[in-house]
């Protein structure tokens, strides 16, 4: 059995530290990395979306990667994006991540400037895959993909260290299909955590919970031990965490909300805009209401 086919509960969709002067942080990345595991979460999802991963050289992403892996020494799951436009890029992170000790890859479109026909995408996996050995991945469905059941299921037969998939494409439809696929599911967007955890989801891999990692510890918590009414405050409260943090552009409001709680992380990198100074006060405030920021949620182990 792999670690992965162990692994349940809230993943954290790390964010990616910078320095002051724009550089990923390997210091940083130990510290912040301490900060969610003593939340309670049960493993990591680094250089995905709220990990940046896209605006990363390959290079800054195998420092990413090296140093959660050494820090995290095998004792905590790490999940590895190893999404690119370029499908060798892709080899080149995947094979990195397993000869580094990764517990998984997790593989998404070929995102960037083309649209790709479905065969392309599939052809696209299928050569990351043949690269891997016996290295399990997950797939990455993301709301502007188009594949589903019929593609995951081709894949599993081909290729059986498939072994999960995060799905964020926020289509309950979809994700209660994949269920029946029989690969472990984990869900990507939080104000859908009840329903895809009462349905049968090991878990949350959560952007949230990078800055907020107790309070959706918690959640999954509630719902894991049927406390189906401390589940629906929390979810309620996960929710407005969502609707403060999410929009717009969520990336600069989560290194706000880090710096805040004391884990610097550096600003985001262009094209991206910085938040002002008039933004993450009001931020700040809007969270200090909620009393997000105040104390860490009970009930967290």
């Amino acid at each position: 059995m792999t670690k992965f086919e162990q692994l349940s509960g809230v993943v954290v969709a790390f964010d990616t530290p910078f320095d002051e002067e724009g550089a990923v942080s390997p210091d940083r990345v130990r510290r912040n990395a301490h900060f969610v595991v003593e939340s309670g979460v049960s493993g990591f999802f680094a250089c995905g979306g709220t990990g940046l991963g896209a605006v990363l050289t390959l290079e800054e992403r195998e420092t990413v990667i090296e140093a959660l892996l050494d820090e995290m020494a095998g004792d905590v799951p790490v999940l590895v994006h190893a999404g690119s436009p370029i499908t060798r890029d892709c080899i080149r992170i995947a094979q990195h991540a397993g000869e580094n000790g990764a517990t998984a890859v997790v593989l998404s479109s070929p995102d960037g400037y083309y649209r790709h026909e479905p065969e392309a995408v599939h052809e696209h996996f299928g050569l990351i895959c043949e690269g891997l050995g016996d290295l399990p991945f997950f797939l990455y469905r993301r709301p502007t993909d188009a594949w589903g059941t019929q593609l995951v299921q081709a894949l599993k037969s081909a290729h059986p260290n498939l072994v999960g998939i995060k799905d964020s494409a926020t289509d309950i439809n979809l994700h209660l299909q994949f269920l029946e696929t029989q690969l472990d599911v984990f869900q990507g967007y939080e104000p859908l955590a009840t329903a895809s955890i009462l349905a049968g989801d090991k878990g949350l891999i959560s952007g949230l919970a990078t800055i907020f990692p107790e309070h959706v510890v918690r959640l999954y918590q509630s719902l894991v031990s049927g406390d189906l009414d401390a589940a629906r405050a929390q979810q309620a409260f996960v929710n407005k965490l969502v609707m403060t943090t999410y929009k717009p552009a969520p990336y600069r409001r989560f290194k706000a909300v880090l710096r805040a709680r004391g884990y610097p992380s550096g600003e985001v990198r262009r094209p991206f805009r910085p938040i002002s100074a008039k933004e993450e006060s009001e931020l700040l405030e809007r969270l200090a209401r909620l009393g997000a920021l105040d104390q860490r949620a009970e009930g967290v182990q």
